[in-house]
């Protein structure tokens, strides 16, 4: 039993002091009180001796809280010890720890740091925080990593970051030692993070950063040549390329795993076959094995295994056993069913017949092979059927306007010079976008002969047709200036990874290729950030293929024959410059049928006759002209009803058989049904008040119950059609029909 004795000191304001275990504590009790000291001090030396948090809770709650930290203080080991407990506790399950955590687990919700009772235990926290910092560094030459995540954890709202990466870096090859632990395991996750996901997972046991000290340590080691991260990933990434040189899978395995490499950056692809049986899985694997060996592109070749895969999961109602079996039934079968069945990526949406078409074609091509590797005498049953007009069922690429052209390089000087000079190299050399990322340095030259500059690329497409490797353009002024300038920028860079690759860049620090993907992303926030719009006021969106469609279009508008457009953009086949031209002239003549009304409603219509209109008025009308149709009033449909039919005498189009409507009008329906809803509503209300119950027989009430039906079936009708051609369609959810 603790005993409490009154002090001979005394403060004003009613506080006294007491001497409790030795130690004399101030108190705002009165000298007279010192029995109901000793009751909680014994309560306190209680719950703190036997380490009982929730004991120690409930005292807080019976007395104030200066009284209770006061006391505790007088018992500093058992004291020292809860907080002890509690720290550990944090520690085993792996939580950041900071002295108001503590404090709430104490039971004391709102600490305050200037107050003398209170320094007790940001003292002892920040004094286990160290001890902790030392087994962290203790746990590092161990190579223990678990803890070390677990102490790292602990310590890194109060420690900072770059303070314990200097202290590991200190013990030196124990740290690097350790790091090469960290990335033997960090391999088995992912073999392409860099050195930012190496310090994440080496001190805390993440990949992402989030609330990470990732920051200041991006800021220790910006302008700092010795970086242990970097050095461990890139000497372990170095042992891996070169295993991964001489590495093979093998034919037997159930996943085989290959390894291109971007010049430093690592790209894996896998095949699994566990999903195959008996022979239809050696076959398969025979012409899988046999396009690797034939240096296609994994990417490629992993993408034809699929279809293969989905074309039999099909068939599956067969049992097939063995590929020779197919036949013409179950090819027709495979068509219709391919057709019904919906893609992963989107649930509602069914795989396209051009889809369909190139699934089939990998089909044909993989039996044609097998034919020829048996030497068997059977027809192939993939080429009994063939798909028309395929290229009708896809979006055509279309140029890039002239007006969409002038706005974009009004800003083009806000995008990264990567991304202006790719632009600009394939806005003047009709080249793909893989294959403008893919210049080298030495790929500009003078050409003695012709007396002009050259430039020329390898055309990924379809350079195994060819029998040059590389396709030669004139170079353009514009392009040999941003060739030169991406070729400056990148340098130093080409130099440290040695490569010849122009558009070379870094990603989690490790040379690769520059982003197509991100390229075209920046383009497309640009136009966003502009609002770039086509001539139809229409937001424009950038694809890389359109850069390759404006320069081709450009060729034939200056005069430029088939043969002479083909060998400049590097068409093989002379078809595809004339389905091109198709494209153009079609254009053409959409835009001189335009031209040719706009100038007809000039001059058929007197100006004085247009004043009463305002632009808009006047928009809606030459597209009457032109087309026959105007917007509803409404804005749920197009009215086809020509002019000539004399003026409309309808008072809704909701029914009228002139209406086209669809799913972007959705919208609007959904309002109107909405609204018809409360009209009847509170007409039905006003009835009832009124008590009249034969209201359904009245005729304004049964006309605004046939609206509300009309309405109902535009919706499920535009709803269906939304599904059917995969377009993505929310009802309301206040909205019930």
């Amino acid at each position: 039993m603790i005993t409490v004795k009154n002090s001979t000191r005394e403060f004003h304001g009613g506080a006294n002091c007491f001497v409790i275990n030795d130690k004399i504590i101030t108190l705002s009790f009165k000298a007279s009180e010192y029995l109901i000291v000793q009751r909680i001090a014994n309560e306190i030396w209680d719950a703190l001796k036997n380490l009982d948090i929730e004991a120690f809770r409930k005292i807080q709650r019976k007395y104030k809280d200066a009284h209770v930290l006061k006391i505790s203080t007088a018992f500093e080991i058992e004291y020292e010890n809860m907080i002890r407990l509690i720290c550990n506790q944090f520690l085993e399950n792996k939580t950041p720890i900071t002295a108001s955590d503590v404090f709430k687990q104490l039971g004391f919700p709102s600490p305050k740091q200037n107050r003398p009772e209170y320094m007790f235990v940001y003292e002892k926290v920040d004094m286990i925080l160290q001890e902790y910092f030392q087994k962290l560094l203790e746990s590092v030459k161990s190579n223990n990593i678990e803890l070390v995540w677990s102490y790292a954890t602990a310590i890194r709202k109060r420690i900072l970051g770059t303070d314990v990466v200097l202290s590991c870096i200190s013990l030196g090859k124990a740290f690097e030692d350790y790091l090469e632990k960290c990335v033997e395991e960090l391999e088995k996750i992912n073999p392409s993070l860099g050195w930012l996901q190496l310090f994440n997972y080496s001190l805390y046991g993440s990949l992402r950063a989030r609330s990470l000290p990732t920051v200041s340590i991006v800021k220790h080691f910006k302008n700092n040549e010795y970086n242990p991260f970097k050095k461990a990933r890139h000497e372990n990434y170095l042992k891996q390329m070169e295993h991964i040189k001489n590495k093979k899978y093998r034919f037997d395995d159930e996943l085989w795993t290959v390894y291109t490499i971007q010049i430093e950056y690592l790209h894996k692809h896998t095949f699994e076959f566990n999903d195959l049986q008996g022979e239809v899985k050696k076959h398969i694997k025979q012409y899988i094995n046999y396009l690797l060996g034939a240096k296609e592109n994994p990417k490629k070749v992993s993408e034809r295994l699929r279809y293969i895969k989905l074309c039999l999961e099909v068939l599956k109602p067969y049992q097939i056993i063995s590929l020779w079996d197919l036949n013409t039934a179950h090819v027709h079968y495979l068509i219709n069913k391919l057709q019904e069945i919906k893609t992963k990526q989107a649930s509602e949406k069914k795989y396209g017949l051009r889809t369909i078409n190139g699934c089939f074609s990998i089909m044909k091509v993989f039996y044609e092979w097998l034919i020829e590797k048996y030497e068997k005498d059977k027809e192939n049953p993939f080429t009994k059927f063939s798909f028309h007009n395929v290229k009708s069922f896809s979006k055509k690429i279309s140029y890039i306007p002239e007006e969409v052209i002038h706005q974009l390089e009004t800003h083009l000087d806000e995008l990264p010079d990567r991304v202006k000079s790719a632009w600009v190299i394939m806005m003047h050399s009709g080249m793909r976008i893989s294959e403008a990322v893919t210049l080298e340095e030495d790929w500009l030259y003078y050409d003695d002969e012709q007396k002009t500059w050259m430039l020329k690329y390898v055309p990924w497409k379809t350079v195994k047709y060819r029998k040059d490797k590389f396709h030669v353009i004139p170079a353009h002024e514009e392009l040999m200036k941003y060739f030169r300038l991406q070729s400056e920028n990148t340098r130093e860079l080409r130099e440290r990874l040695n490569t010849k690759l122009i558009f070379c860049s870094e990603q989690f620090n490790r040379g690769t290729i520059t982003s197509k993907t991100r390229i075209n992303v920046l383009i497309n926030n640009l136009i966003e950030k502009y609002q770039i719009r086509d001539n139809f006021g229409k937001l424009f969106h950038y694809s890389h293929h359109q850069c390759r469609k404006t320069v081709t279009t450009s060729l034939f508008s200056e005069g430029a024959t088939l043969e002479e457009v083909a060998n400049f953009v590097g068409h093989i086949n002379l078809k595809t410059t004339e389905e091109t031209y198709k494209d153009i002239q079609i254009d053409k003549l959409a835009q001189l049928e335009s031209d040719f009304f706009k100038k007809y409603f000039d001059d058929f219509v007197e100006s004085e006759e247009l004043n009463p209109y305002s632009e808009l008025e006047r928009k809606a009308l030459l597209q009457e002209i032109m087309l026959g149709s105007r917007e509803t009033p409404e804005g749920h449909g197009v009215c086809f009803k020509h002019i000539a039919f004399g003026p409309c005498v309808k008072q809704k189009c909701a029914g009228c058989n002139f209406l086209i409507t669809g799913p972007q009008h959705l919208p609007k329906w959904y309002q109107l049904y909405k609204e018809q809803q409360a009209v009847i509503h509170e007409l039905e209300v006003q009835y009832q008040e009124n008590n009249i119950l034969d209201y359904q027989e009245y005729k304004s009430y049964q006309k605004l119950k046939h609206d509300l039906v009309t309405y109902k079936t535009k919706i499920l009708e535009s709803e269906k059609t939304a599904k059917k051609v995969g377009v993505s369609i929310e009802r309301p959810t206040d909205l019930v029909i």
